[in-house]
């Protein structure tokens, strides 16, 4: 089944819906600034440090999405998997059928070639 291009597309989109879970739960980077100010007397240096608020707050929030965009994946590639076995059990059975069909259809050709044979064999010998 991994090898059929359809269910191999479903399972990288899993993945990336996955990579957004964990994406989800980290908060950005910090920042850090300085500089250094000198007019001809000590100098000033200042420091600042900051962090991204709205992702602390929609922290759980974005969470909460991710999540269930990755369940929504899991069971989209479920349904893709059930019906993916599904045509190949039809597949089987047309195949299945297909080779019944042409050994009847083998046999019947067999039982006409034989009459074909017999009704020639009985015009020969004078009974037709």
């Amino acid at each position: 089944m991994l090898k059929n291009p359809g269910l191999a597309a479903s399972f990288a989109r899993l993945g990336i819906a996955q990579a957004d879970v964990v994406e989800a739960s980290r908060i950005g980077n910090p920042g850090f600034s300085g500089s250094a100010l000198r007019d001809g007397g000590p100098s000033k240096i200042t420091m600042g440090l900051s962090l991204p608020l709205s992702d602390l707050l929609l922290l759980s929030s974005k969470r909460r999405l991710a999540e269930g965009d990755y369940e929504r994946a899991q069971q989209l590639i479920a349904a893709e998997i059930v019906t993916l076995c599904a045509d190949v059990n039809q597949a089987w059975y047309e195949a299945a059928a297909a080779q019944q069909v042409a050994a009847m259809r083998d046999a019947a050709s067999s039982a006409a070639a034989a009459s074909a044979d017999l009704a020639r064999r009985y015009y020969e010998a004078g009974n037709i």
